[in-house]
């Protein structure tokens, strides 16, 4: 099935999943039922083949160079989004069966590498957007008045460094705010790093960087 703009899950997928769910119901009604069971063996399969395919689809679709279709090009985040809105659809309708601990376990294993992902690859576009020199070698003092205003300026109008923009078509508002926090705690980590590294740097005669050097925590506060 297509990717949507949205990167929602494939329509296709509610229909299978009820019928997932249906089958996983009737299993309960067996006291004896377990993960080993034939038929419950087989609902798990199916469910991780789809969580495979979803990651193909993504993979392929950002490797896509069409340009008639430029809504079939995904950036690396856009894939993480899409892989954790279809792994948040086949969680939910099964996370109430007992017997099916280890595909739980899975689950959320598989969620916390999306999420880590995800936050990282926003960081990586925070710092491109910024335009800071976190590469501390790349400091040239005669610079950094300038690139600074603009980080500085970025903060204020919060229009290009906004988190939560970029997270917006993530279908749990839970997962959302989580990868959020991670990506702004990572960046002002790294921030800080660059900080200090500045003011190492720098004399007390620079006072035009010093005057535009924002403390971490302020950063904090505007991201």
């Amino acid at each position: 099935s297509a990717l949507s703009p949205t990167l929602e899950p494939p329509q296709s997928l509610s229909a299978l999943l009820s019928v997932s769910s249906d089958i996983l119901f009737v299993q309960t009604d067996d006291p004896t039922a377990s993960a080993a069971d034939p038929i419950n063996h087989t609902v798990v399969s199916a469910l991780e083949r789809i969580l495979a395919a979803a990651h193909d689809l993504a993979t392929a679709v950002s490797l896509s160079s069409s340009s008639t279709s430029p809504a079939l090009h995904l950036a690396a985040y856009e894939q993480s989004i899409f892989e954790l809105n279809v792994l948040s659809a086949i969680a939910e309708p099964t996370a109430s069966f007992e017997f099916l601990e280890e595909w739980h376990v899975h689950c959320v294993n598989l969620e916390a590498e999306l999420v880590h992902a995800l936050s990282a690859q926003l960081v990586d576009i925070l710092k491109q957007k910024s335009q800071l020199p976190f590469d501390h070698h790349q400091i040239v003092p005669d610079n950094l008045p300038k690139l600074l205003e603009s980080f500085n300026n970025m903060l204020k109008t919060a229009a290009d460094l906004d988190v939560s923009r970029l997270v917006v078509r993530l279908q749990s508002q839970q997962l959302a705010r989580t990868v959020s926090l991670q990506a702004i705690e990572t960046f002002v980590t790294q921030y800080e790093l660059l900080h200090n590294a500045i003011i190492q740097s720098t004399s007390s005669d620079d006072a035009a960087i010093h005057n535009l050097l924002l403390a971490p925590e302020t950063v904090s506060t505007l991201l």
